[in-house]
């Protein structure tokens, strides 16, 4: 069939893991029992690390379990509890030695459970705890019934958090499974920017290709917050020590980062909608070891890789098929020939050699897709825009104009 040559080989799916967190109450049993074993696992979790912070070397699990069995068992503990103890207070010890910080100190008042301790039903939408002494405590998950349902089929809960935090009780259930990405048809390229996300879809089996521009969230995210930055420098230190600047900074931050969060995850949703409608191969940039000698680079860098790390999981969560790729040098190179473009403005780019103009995002589309299919892409209506809007030497044009339309498509 024509097409199938250009499509490179689907990636393996890999064990993925979500978190199912919900505030819950007690449906069955008394809130002191699961309190009183809150405050027994807090207590034996710090007992163990201040026996073992002196010592020279961490102790392997098979030692502590030597140690620690029978003393916890004589307290109540089943033993998956106690098993969950001692390694939880080895890992707090190592961490702690490895970042070479001091002695760590519990407050909060936190548990592991094994998937042998606790029951999970959720069709009843409640969980069944197995606590100390053989005391049971059954707590009903305060979620919806829609969210509840997408983990009842290919999903494998293994472990369980239960915590209080300010007198409410809530539950932490992870879930397991193994991606199986389908076989694309078609290939999906993105290209993340400050000012909007583009995306070129080439579909060789339909015969169509189409570039699409959705307008990203980072700039709202960095107006945001430089308006906290610049309360700290209007008021020096002091602002710290003010409730009311410091109630605005802590505002505007909250603000900000609800604002990137919220709008990577959906815009993440629609776009692995989108590939998944198209049986797209997602080609996305690869950004963990892109370094930038900018002062706002890590700012913006951070904004890249959170929408990124959104658009990986939701591209798992559908099964759509995704490849990373080094986007190092892509703006910057023809691909057509494979020069080095030179740049009329900012946003638009000529080579010398083949004559070849476009925007950057455009360029950077085209060159990411050439690095995975082995070929340049169809360049049909994208041509329509690729026309010079300024000349050598004049200013750069107002964005609206340098920018492309918001959505081109269409057939070859």
């Amino acid at each position: 069939m024509k097409g199938q040559t250009a499509i490179v080989a689907v990636p393996r799916g890999r064990e993925i893991v979500r978190t199912l967190k919900c505030r819950t109450v007690i449906e069955r049993g008394r809130a002191e029992d699961l309190l009183e074993f809150l405050v027994l696992w807090r207590d034996r979790v710090q007992w163990i690390v201040d026996l073992i912070w002196n010592l020279p070397k961490v102790p392997s699990e098979s030692q502590l379990h030597q140690l620690f069995y029978n003393i916890l068992r004589q307290q109540g503990f089943r033993a998956h509890h106690v098993k969950q103890i001692y390694k939880y207070a080895r890992a707090v010890v190592a961490g702690a030695k490895a970042n070479k910080g001091s002695k760590p100190i519990l407050r909060k008042l936190t548990a592991r459970l094994d998937k042998y301790d606790y029951k999970l039903d959720l069709e009843r939408g409640i969980v069944v705890l197995k606590l100390h002494k053989d005391r049971v405590v059954i707590l009903r998950l305060l979620h919806r019934k829609e969210y509840l349902e997408r983990y009842k089929r290919g999903w494998q809960n293994y472990e369980l958090i239960v915590k209080c935090e300010n007198g409410t009780f809530w539950v932490c259930i992870y879930f397991k499974r193994r991606v199986e990405f389908y076989i694309p048809l078609s290939t999906l390229v993105i290209d993340v920017n400050l000012w909007s996300i583009s995306m070129l879809l080439v579909d060789e089996v339909g015969d169509r290709t189409s570039i699409r521009f959705v307008k990203s969230p980072f700039e709202k995210y960095l107006r945001f917050k430089w308006r906290a930055h610049l309360l700290q420098m209007q008021y020096s230190k002091t602002w710290r020590f003010s409730k009311s600047i410091f109630a605005r900074v802590r505002y505007w931050f909250r603000r900000a980062r609800n604002v990137l969060t919220d709008h990577c995850w959906k815009l993440a949703k629609q776009i692995a909608l989108y590939a998944r409608k198209n049986y797209a191969l997602v080609i996305i940039e690869k950004l963990e070891y892109v370094t930038r000698k900018k002062s706002g680079w890590k700012l913006a860098g951070f904004c890249y890789r959170k929408f990124l790390h959104a658009l990986k999981c939701k591209c798992e969560d559908l099964d759509v098929p995704y490849i990373e790729v080094d986007p190092k040098n892509t703006s910057k190179t023809c691909p057509i020939c494979g020069s080095e473009l030179v740049f009329v403005n900012y946003r638009l780019a000529r080579c010398i050699k083949c004559g070849f103009t476009g925007h950057r995002d455009i360029i950077a589309v085209l060159n990411l897709y050439k690095k995975v299919i082995g070929k340049i892409a169809p360049l049909p209506y994208i041509l329509l825009y690729l026309r010079p809007t300024a000349g050598v030497g004049q200013d750069e044009p107002s964005r609206r104009r340098c920018k492309p339309k918001p959505d081109v498509g269409g057939k070859e």
